[in-house]
Parts: structure tokens; sequence; C-alpha cells
């Protein structure tokens, strides 16, 4: 196969993995209270959410976080599709019977005919640090979109039959891979005419340049895969692009106030004039087709083929190209937060708009209201719990806990998407440590 070939197959192939670990800017304690974080957020973990927030007089003096060890991310985890639940699995393939063709049919009839579209997301914090109203991270990202062809699912269920087309028509994949080093400041900010209405005011900024590590994607595929007694025959065209090498930037801009000595409202929007350049030196545009039959009498011999006999049997034709680069965007949001301190003693009540400005990646410009709240059992071991819907996941909840102490805490966030329990189609799994002086 051509080089190029071998390296949008390796992209794609780095993609499919990230399946199993997904889960973009989001740490242990906004999990646990299903995305709503907008005022709690202090030191490093203000990025993303407001970067007003270091100037607040709690923020830590110096701040180390991360997830195993510093510079050993723990890959937080986040799933997300529109079919497959517990629930689902369970009512077809754990009763230990056999499935008919009219229980084939059945099931195969609630698959959407654009195909199963699945919604990875990754992110693993190398290092983030915080020294009073300054924070600094560097937190890598993985974007991913799947969409699985119905006839893929039709093979799995129905097995292999003579003559009967696999389609693997409309097979989407798109990935970009996307390492932020984000930089942020935070400071107290005194408004003439302001002071009467509020106690106190800060204003925040982050950039964050973003390292653009792989894209690639299918934007189109037609083809399949059909058996006989005697052959195989695989018929396909696909195009897409892909790049390797890039570059961008993005703004946060933050502000808050504190109402009284129990409430506060923040705002930010993040992610402003976000967008990463892909290079020119290895941006590439893919038109192939092969069109080819294996013999049962080569199968044993395939193996040792060479690339230019592989692709003469399948009669590759490529005619990957070099193009321009391109732009990707790194989508913009704007959040909105509200904190009540001490509605009951421990106890602190948060709420959550979030408006998403486009609809890509794991992004819905769809709003989306949350609420969280937070009781410290005893002063060292909170809990957490919150309730979200709209956006992207259309329902969300979250529970979580921690261990905080007074130069060290460990925080742990689990929460589902649309639906509780075996009837979810998602999950989240967040695990964070920092070291507080």
């Amino acid at each position: 196969m051509h080089k190029n070939t071998i390296t949008l197959t390796i992209l794609l192939v780095v993609a499919l993995i990230n399946l199993t670990t997904a889960q973009v800017n989001i740490g242990p304690r906004s999990v646990g209270m299903a995305g709503t974080f907008a005022t709690q957020a202090r030191g490093d973990e203000v990025i993303g959410w407001n970067p007003a927030n270091l100037a607040y007089d709690d923020n830590p003096n110096f701040g180390l976080s991360f997830g195993i060890l510093p510079l050993i991310p723990f890959p937080n985890v986040q799933m997300n599709n529109d079919l497959f639940t517990v629930k689902w699995f369970n009512e077809w393939f754990t009763k230990g019977e056999y499935l008919d063709a009219a229980d084939v049919n059945d099931l195969l009839s609630v698959f959407p005919e654009d195909g199963v579209n699945i919604n990875p997301l990754i992110s693993m914090k190398l290092i983030g640090m915080s020294f009073g109203p300054f924070a600094v991270s560097v937190n890598p990202e993985f974007h991913t979109n799947v969409s699985l062809p119905k006839g893929m699912f039709e093979f799995i269920l129905r097995g292999n039959q003579f003559g009967v087309p696999i389609d693997l028509s409309k097979l989407k994949v798109q990935v970009q891979a996307v390492v932020p080093i984000s930089f942020a400041y935070g400071m107290k900010l005194t408004i003439p005419g302001l002071e009467q209405f509020v106690q106190a005011s800060y204003v925040g900024g982050a950039a964050k340049f973003l390292v653009g590590a792989a894209f690639a994607e299918i934007d189109k595929f037609d083809g399949g895969i059909t058996t006989y007694q005697d052959k195989i025959q695989m018929v396909g065209d696909a195009t897409g692009k892909y790049a390797v090498g890039g570059f961008g930037v993005a703004i946060d801009l933050g502000a808050a106030v504190d109402l009284n000595d129990d409430m506060r409202v923040n705002a930010s929007i993040n992610n402003l004039i976000g967008f990463v350049n892909w290079s020119d030196a290895n941006a590439n545009k893919f038109v192939f087709s092969f069109d080819g039959e294996i013999y049962s009498s080569e199968f044993e011999d395939i193996s040792d083929y060479s690339d230019e006999q592989m692709d003469s049997v399948f009669n590759v034709i490529d005619t990957t190209y070099a193009i321009d680069g391109f732009s990707t965007k790194y989508p913009t949001y704007l959040l909105v937060g509200f904190e009540y301190r001490n509605l009951l003693p421990e106890l602190t009540v948060y709420a959550n708009y979030r408006q998403d400005l486009s609809s890509e990646y794991y992004f819905d410009t769809t709003p989306r209201i949350s609420g969280g709240i937070e009781y410290n059992l005893v002063p060292w071991l909170p809990l957490r719990a919150g309730l979200a819907l709209g956006g992207f996941e259309s329902f969300q909840w979250g529970i979580g806990w921690g261990l905080r102490f007074e130069h060290y805490a460990f925080d742990m966030g689990f929460s589902q998407e649309r639906g509780f329990f075996n009837s979810a189609h998602g999950f989240s799994l967040s695990i964070g440590q920092q070291i507080l002086f």
C-alpha cells in the first residue's frame, strides 16, 4: 500500500482506539456535579471554566494538579452514543437464547439507517500548576466523531451470507488531536459606582497555544464486501483529508462578582477565536478506490504479498495528493455560574448555564442548564451531586466525593448521560490529585 494510505490508516486506528477512553476538559469535581463547576474552579482548573476565579482569596498560593503522578496522567473517561445501553444489551444478548431470523430483524430495525454515532473524547492532564493569580496547564485532548454503518452490524448479527453484500457505506470518521498549552491570570477589579451593588469584582483571561498533533477524516465512503464459496470480493471508494502538525490559538475571558458573603455570580466566554491551522507541508487529500477479488486458493499466500501485489489484487487506484493547509475550529462556548454558600450548614448549591456556539465534536447549540450541591460531611470529606438538562448530552447526572486536607486533595467523580444506570447511553469517570500550599 502507498505511504499516504498507511499514514491515514494509522491516524484512524488511533481514533478508534480512543473509543474506550474519552473525556474533554473536565475534572473530577465537575463530573461529580454533572458539569456544574463555573464558580468552584481554582488553580489551573480555571482554564476552560473561568480565569477570573484565580483572583479569589481562597485560591492557593501554589497548586500542582495531576492524575496518577506528575507527567503520568489518568485518562479521564467519557463515552456517549445514540443507541447502545446496558439494558438494551441485556435484553438481547444475556438470556442465553438463540436469536432467530425474526429476532434479528427486530433488533436491526432500531439501528439508524445513517449509522450508529459514537462520540468519544479523551483528556489527559500532563501537568497543571498555579502560582497565586497565575496558572499554566498542559492537557492533551482527542476529539472524535465516528459513525459506524448499519451494514457492519448486519454482518455481525446475521453472519456471513454467500452472495449478500456487506454494505459499509456511510462510514464516517473524524479525529482531531490537540495539545493546549494554556496560561491564565486573574485580578481583583474596582469599578466605580458598582461598589454599592456588589462586594467585590474580578476579571481574568487565558491564552491557549494549540499544538496540533494530527487531524484525519473520512467524509465519504461507498462500498462493501461480498463473499462467495470460492472468493471474497471487495469494492469501495473513499475521500477525505488528513494532516500532521498544526498550530492555533484560543482565548478565555471571564468576570465574577461577589454579591454578598454567600452569593457569587460569574460569566466567561471560552475558546474565543479558537482555531488550529494545519501545516501545508503535511496536509493531504486522499481519493482512492479499489475493486478486487481474492480466491480461496490465495488465502494461504496473501500474508506474504508485497504492497505492490496487494494493490494489484485489489486494483487500488490511489490519487492522494498534497493540498494547501487548512483550518479547523476549536469550539467556542459561553458559561454563566451562580453559587450560594451556607444555604444550610456545610451545604453549598451551584447552578450553571452553558451555551455552545457551534455544533461539532462534543458540542451542541442546544442550551444546557445544570445544578449541583456540595456537602461537607466532615471538613475533609466533601460529597457532591449534580443534574443537567440540554446540550449534547440531553441529560446528565453525577455523583462524587473527595479528600481535602491542608496540602493534599484527592477527588473522584462519576456521571451518566441520557439515562439512569442500565438505561444510560454514556458515562464519565474522572480522578485527580492536587498538592496545595
